[in-house]
């Protein structure tokens, strides 16, 4: 026979056990109905993102390709399809499914959240540019259109986002897409770099590593089998098709040919000099607002002055003061060396 001491103890911890999993709110077994709530409201969000984004390119989207690209079960994909459909978001044609007026009003909504997002991140914060987009894909499901407009009011209203792609309006206008793909490019003409998407990341990782950037001047870009070469601000280039199909240009009718290409300030040895031609479009934010405020501006002189004991970071003379500047933010900057002949005038 148990004691009755130790009955009362087991009908306590019954009794707590039975709070903590049923409490009405904050139990445990609430919870985790607040969050397959939460992350069911997201997946119905990204199906909406997935349909527009194949509408876009034209590719049907079916119940598979659904499944797939959220990375989720098939039975788990009809349900939420099928909420869809009773909400009237989206609609089945034929064999495969489309999105109503409203579910595409809907999904440019999230597209405008993520995009007016990502620019922010750039413009306001010393986020580094790999994580704007994780970013980007939390805020889209949580950030509302009242506070997007927010956004929207203190970055002026931009129609472009930090990647050249264009951020819906708040009724639903989307701005065109300017320019042509590299891949349609022809081969004759000078262009700039407008837009590149960011999507999937392991190709533009590649574009990143290609040193391409928005603004930078374009020429002879010619196709050779599965690869692009140009000439992108003076250097030679050999793009995969696969990225060269994820960035592009507009025609400069009036620009020449590169012939002298600007520097890196990382370029300079010790002891050389440089005048600021200009920062890249990739130096944003409070880290662009700092190098500027520390005299990095067009047309000022830049000695590489000491480079520490493991290469980097390295010392710049920079109007009179010492500043050390780590590799990855010397080569944001463009210079044009200055030769011996400037050392002797000086």
């Amino acid at each position: 026979m148990i004691h009755p001491f130790y009955a009362l103890l087991i009908a306590v911890f019954f009794l707590i056990g039975t709070f903590f999993v049923f409490s009405p709110g904050k139990g445990l077994l609430g919870r985790i109905q607040r969050y397959k709530r939460i992350q069911d409201h997201i997946c119905r969000e990204d199906i909406l993102k997935h349909l527009y984004e194949n509408e876009r390119q034209d590719k049907k989207s079916s119940l598979h390709s659904m499944a797939g690209a959220l990375n989720i079960s098939t039975e788990r994909t009809a349900d939420l399809i099928q909420e869809l459909q009773h909400t009237g978001l989206i609609q089945l044609q034929n064999d495969h499914y489309i999105l109503s007026a409203e579910g595409r009003d809907y999904a440019l909504k999230m597209i405008r959240i993520h995009r007016l997002y990502e620019l922010y991140l750039s413009e306001q914060t010393g986020v580094p540019e790999a994580a704007w987009h994780t970013h980007a894909e939390i805020a889209e499901h949580e950030i509302t259109p009242e506070q997007a407009e927010a956004i929207s009011d203190q970055l002026g209203n931009p129609r472009y986002d930090p990647h050249g792609d264009p951020i819906p309006s708040a009724d639903g206008f989307l701005p065109p897409n300017r320019g042509l793909w590299l891949t349609d490019w022809p081969e004759n003409e000078i262009g700039r770099i407008i837009q590149i998407e960011d999507e999937p990341v392991n190709v533009y990782n590649i574009i990143r590593e290609k040193d391409i950037q928005l603004g930078i001047q374009i020429e002879q870009v010619r196709r050779e089998q599965e690869y692009l070469k140009l000439i992108a601000n003076g250097r030679k280039v050999t793009l995969p098709l696969i990225a060269a199909g994820n960035i592009r240009a507009e025609v400069l009718k009036q620009a020449a040919p590169i012939t002298d290409p600007p520097a890196r300030l990382r370029d300079l040895q010790s002891g050389e000099q440089g005048v600021v031609i200009a920062l890249s479009q990739n130096l944003r934010g409070s880290e662009r607002r700092r190098l500027m405020d520390l005299g990095v501006t067009p047309g000022t002189i830049i000695r590489n002055e000491l480079v520490s004991a493991f290469g980097d970071p390295v010392a710049y003379n920079i109007r009179g003061a010492a500043i050390a500047l780590r590799h990855t933010q010397a080569n944001l900057i463009y210079v044009k060396k200055l030769g011996a002949e400037y050392e002797a005038a000086s």
